[in-house]
């Protein structure tokens, strides 16, 4: 099954190649992320799922079993992903290789 990516999914992918293009690597792009201004503070699980390249039903199991990325819950059923915390979560699980 094909997966579309959202707008947001497609941002995030931009400002990755952006913050490549200024000279940062691996963790430190994560961490610019974390605080860029042009991706907005809170995702949606859509985004959050095509970001990670897993089906929204795989996101949803991992909030049910208590597994990263960090959520809060906006009313009653609304999940939002701050960015903040994914973002950082990304940049935690970064390992490099050595040349």
């Amino acid at each position: 099954m094909v997966v579309t990516k959202s707008p947001i999914a497609k941002l995030f992918e931009e400002r990755i190649s952006h913050h490549a293009s200024r000279g940062l690597h691996g963790r430190e792009i994560f961490e610019a992320l974390a605080i860029d201004d042009a991706l907005p503070g809170l995702f949606e699980a859509e985004d959050v799922a095509n970001i990670l390249g897993i089906q929204t039903d795989s996101l949803k199991r991992r909030r049910k079993d208590g597994e990263p990325p960090e959520f809060i819950r906006v009313g009653g059923r609304l999940v939002k992903y701050p960015k903040p915390a994914f973002c950082l979560m990304l940049a935690a699980g970064y390992r490099s290789v050595a040349a």
